[in-house]
């Protein structure tokens, strides 16, 4: 438990979004057994919106992601190539996997409406009580971004 409030502590420290994001990664990553997690926002104009990974830890390492701030929109997924991450969003309630292979899916929005979701690549499903503590450290996460913001 006192590992959890120290990264809790550790992820308030930080003062920009990507860094934010990995944090929360990481964090998710040291209490979970997961095999990824992935924090994947909405960019670009309402009529045109596409999917950018700003994080990701695989098997525990945490990972550059391919695409960054920088890429070409038109060189990043659309958003209807991920229906299930559409669907979290529309309904802004995570969606939990059906098998082993598909991810359980979190919803993320900043005070300005700006949309993300998490990805847990689990060879399980979460119990009762990982949902509920993934569900507290997305709100203090959440409620973090809406100060800095």
């Amino acid at each position: 438990m006192s590992d959890l409030v120290g990264q809790l502590a550790d992820l308030t420290a930080l003062r920009d979004r990507p860094s934010l994001d990995m944090a929360l990664a990481t964090t998710l990553n040291d209490l979970l057994p997961c095999r990824q997690i992935t924090i994947t926002r909405c960019v670009g104009p309402e009529n045109n919106q596409h999917w950018l990974t700003t994080s990701e830890v695989k098997e525990g390492v945490e990972h550059v992601a391919d695409t960054h701030n920088w890429t070409d929109l038109d060189d990043l997924p659309q958003l209807d190539q991920y229906p299930v991450r559409q669907q979290v969003l529309s309904q802004r309630h995570p969606t939990l996997a059906p098998t082993p292979t598909d991810p359980h899916v979190f919803p993320l929005f900043s005070a300005d409406n700006s949309a993300a979701v998490l990805e847990l690549y689990c060879s399980h499903t979460l119990s009762a009580e990982q949902v509920r503590l993934v569900d507290g450290i997305l709100r203090l996460y959440l409620n973090f971004c809406n100060l800095l913001d």
